[in-house]
């Protein structure tokens, strides 16, 4: 397989020598890629990552869906040649090239791809809480450990995600933290106790 990293900006992959690493990592918030562009396809091997499409005033993005470890990233390039959906990573994501394009392969992508369709409603229905409880699951890869450590979107992101406002998701993330749920290490990491947050009761919409 090709090795590929990041440009000097982080906004596009680029042939890499032999002898770098055959995976692509991002940690901050530029842009995997960019609606309109055109590129490889990926697979997330770590991590969560979000996405959009370009709103019409160019300003405010507008949430279509998340992506996680085992999913395909930008596999409308073999339909469409250029990306629909600009993609973030949500703290830190590794990649790396996806260069299977059997039919088998893309009737396996577009599955997955309608069960995360499903999933990113899920994160914009229903209490605040229950929206907030959705996506740290996600954000911890449903592992089945009692306590494990979580990346903590700004609220701004969990805000966009969820189609709550910040000072809602600023609640609902202080009541987790005194409910002994969620412990913060740091500005942007966290230790989630799992079952604790599954056995949430669900609140009624």
């Amino acid at each position: 397989m090709t090795a590929l990293s990041a440009g000097s900006d982080g906004r596009a992959p680029v042939a890499a020598t032999p002898n770098a690493s055959p995976y692509l990592y991002f940690s901050d918030d530029r842009p995997i890629y960019l609606a309109g562009t055109t590129g490889p396809s990926w697979r997330i091997r770590r991590g969560v990552v979000r996405l959009s499409h370009p709103s019409p005033d160019g300003n405010t993005p507008v949430f279509a869906g998340i992506a996680r470890a085992g999913d395909i990233l930008g596999s409308e390039i073999q339909l469409f040649g250029t990306y629909t959906c600009d993609a973030y990573p949500i703290g830190e994501v590794e990649l790396e090239a996806w260069l299977q394009a059997d039919t088998r392969s893309l009737l396996r992508t577009i599955a997955a791809a309608e069960r995360r369709t499903v999933e990113a409603i899920s994160l914009r229905a229903g209490e605040a809480m229950d929206r907030i409880r959705r996506l740290f699951v996600i954000l911890s890869g449903e592992t089945a450990q009692e306590t494990i450590p979580v990346f903590i979107p700004c609220l701004k992101d969990m805000a966009d995600i969820t189609g709550l406002t910040q000072e809602t998701v600023s609640r609902v993330v202080s009541q987790l933290r005194r409910l002994g749920i969620l412990t913060r290490q740091g500005r942007s990491h966290g230790v989630i106790v799992m079952n604790a947050l599954k056995k949430l009761p669900l609140q009624a919409s």
